[in-house]
């Protein structure tokens, strides 16, 4: 996991730009489709943003960068789309643990961090945060 670096203020944490890799391999279903609508379904954006994440060389085919949104699929291509994430900062205020037995974990958390991934949020939550900082393990949200 990342380091937190501390943001201009003393009172937030705010984890540095993250890139992420998306892939699929297109199956008969998937023939004939093009790359800018299936890259639409995949990253769950506009049409706008995949002819951008093309011109960026965010998409590859084959290991090739694929510069034209409507190239038409043939059956079994690996596609990989390269995003970034980009995570809000949160209050730099440490998680009290309360109670900590077999059966449950009580905590007291900043109100600005989120239990578990969602949203922007994957590192910046109370899960990642204990299992980060406390070695705490098999926690669900």
């Amino acid at each position: 996991m990342s380091e937190l670096i501390p943001s201009s203020s003393t009172s937030s944490r705010k984890r540095p730009e993250q890139s992420e890799e998306h892939q699929i391999v297109t199956k008969k279903a998937k023939k004939d489709k093009q790359v800018k609508e299936e890259a639409e379904d995949m990253t769950a954006k506009c049409l706008n943003y995949t002819r951008v994440a093309c011109k960026f060389g965010r998409i590859f085919i084959n290991g090739k960068q694929m510069t034209n949104p409507g190239h038409v699929l043939n059956d079994n291509e690996k596609i990989v789309h390269i995003g970034h994430r980009h995570e809000l900062p949160i209050l730099d205020v440490p998680i009290e643990i309360i109670t900590n037995t077999d059966d449950y974990l009580v905590v007291n958390k900043p109100p600005s961090l989120p239990v578990h991934a969602c949203g922007q949020y994957k590192a910046n939550t109370v899960l990642a945060r204990l299992i980060a900082e406390h070695g705490m393990k098999d926690l669900r949200g």
